[in-house]
C-alpha cells in the first residue's frame, strides 16, 4: 500500500456507455509532487472507485480478467469482484476479457 492521495473521479455518459475518464487521474499525477509509490497506490485506488460507482449504477459485481485479475489493489477496494477461474490470470486472460466485451458490450445498450 501506500498513502491515499485524493485525485479526481470523473463518470460521464457517451455513446449509451458509462465511461470512467482517466485523463483528470493522470493529469493529477503528473502535477503532483507526491511520493511516486504513493500516488501508484491512489491512481489504482481511484481506478477502484470509479469501476465500483459504475457497477452501483447497474447493481453488478465488476468483472476482471487478465492483468486486473491479479491487481490486488483493485480486488481490494472495487468491493463486490467477479474473477473468473477457467482461464490463466494475467496476460493469459487478457483475450478473453477482449472477447467478453466485443460480444455483450451491444447489449448492454439495448
Amino acid at each position: 500500500g501506500g498513502k491515499w492521495v485524493e485525485l479526481p473521479i470523473s463518470i460521464k455518459r457517451a455513446g449509451g456507455k458509462w465511461v470512467l475518464e482517466t485523463t483528470p487521474i493522470f493529469e493529477e499525477l503528473v502535477r503532483s509532487r507526491e511520493r511516486k509509490k504513493d500516488l501508484a497506490y491512489s491512481a489504482h485506488r481511484a481506478i477502484a472507485a470509479g469501476l465500483r460507482e459504475i457497477a452501483d449504477r447497474f447493481g453488478g459485481p465488476v468483472c476482471f480478467s487478465g492483468g486486473a485479475a491479479v491487481n490486488g489493489i483493485l480486488n481490494r477496494h472495487v468491493g463486490d469482484v467477479v474473477v473468473q477461474e477457467r482461464l490463466p490470470r494475467g496476460d493469459g486472460g487478457i483475450s478473453a476479457g477482449q472477447i467478453f466485451v466485443s460480444r455483450f458490450a451491444g447489449r448492454a445498450r439495448q
